[in-house]
């Protein structure tokens, strides 16, 4: 542990600041990514707000109308980029972050209530595991100075609609639990895998003149949102088999 904080200076308790600089990252580099997760903190942070809304104010919203809300927040975002060069109308692209970050919390608010009541050691495990592995993976594409994820781009499309193509046969003619816990752990890797890919894009196209930190936090919190949701349900059907199991054990011994 005391060579690892050495490596990133002085033996001290590393920081965003120290991380950055052994990365060997740009000045540009190192402003650019602090408003990126300053956006990324913010929208997590309208995220939990809408969870809040759901279990404590009993707010509730339409999956579709959520799930079509959050794309039209997405594709506006995408449409105003202006080529990522000189992104425009700042503030309703910032505002479109935010609902997009409310939208999902709203949405996934139903399943953290019933987790909150019933398992709340769950949610706690949930969130502990999914700072982890963001933290973890945004550290090595920080400190990957060969930027050799770049080259799996393509993999990762292909896998994630492979895996997408999967659910859907699935969810149409299976309904098959095995397959659907296949998907989860699948989904887990992969999205754990774009936030090194989508870290590393970021600071290539920091070096092609982007400066669109909106874009580029929203990218991270897709990533940062579906690691969550898969760490929640793993837990919590783990969770269920254990209940299980210890049900029929004791119905067996009566």
């Amino acid at each position: 542990m005391a060579g690892l904080f050495d490596t990133f200076g002085g033996g001290s308790v590393p920081t965003f600041a120290t991380l950055t600089k052994s990365a060997n990252l740009t000045r540009v580099q190192q402003d650019h990514l602090v408003r990126v997760y300053t956006w990324l903190a913010a929208t997590t942070g309208t995220a939990a707000l809408g969870t809040m809304l759901t279990f404590m104010y009993h707010w509730t919203v339409n999956p579709t109308l959520a799930l079509l809300g959050a794309v039209a927040c997405m594709v506006y975002i995408g449409a105003t980029d202006n080529g990522g060069l000189q992104a425009t109308k700042t503030w309703t692209r910032s505002a479109a972050l935010l609902v997009f970050g409310l939208l999902q919390g709203l949405s996934v608010g139903p399943l953290v209530a019933y987790t909150l009541h019933f398992q709340p050691n769950t949610l706690i495990m949930t969130l502990v595991g999914t700072a982890l592995i963001f933290g973890c993976f945004t550290v090595s594409a920080l400190t990957n100075r060969s930027r050799s994820w770049l080259y799996f781009g393509g993999t990762l499309g292909s896998a994630v609609g492979v895996l997408s193509l999967l659910s859907l046969v699935n969810s149409l003619f299976f309904g098959s639990k095995s397959l659907f816990s296949l998907e989860l752990y699948l989904g887990l890797v992969l999205f754990s895998a774009y936030i090194v890919y989508d870290t590393q894009l970021i600071l290539q196209r920091v070096d092609l003149g982007s400066r669109d930190a909106v874009g580029h936090a929203l990218t991270l919190f897709v990533d940062l949102f579906a690691v969550f949701i898969r760490i929640l349900v793993i837990l919590l059907q783990n969770q269920e088999r254990r209940d299980d199991r210890r049900n029929r054990r004791r119905r067996s011994d009566l």
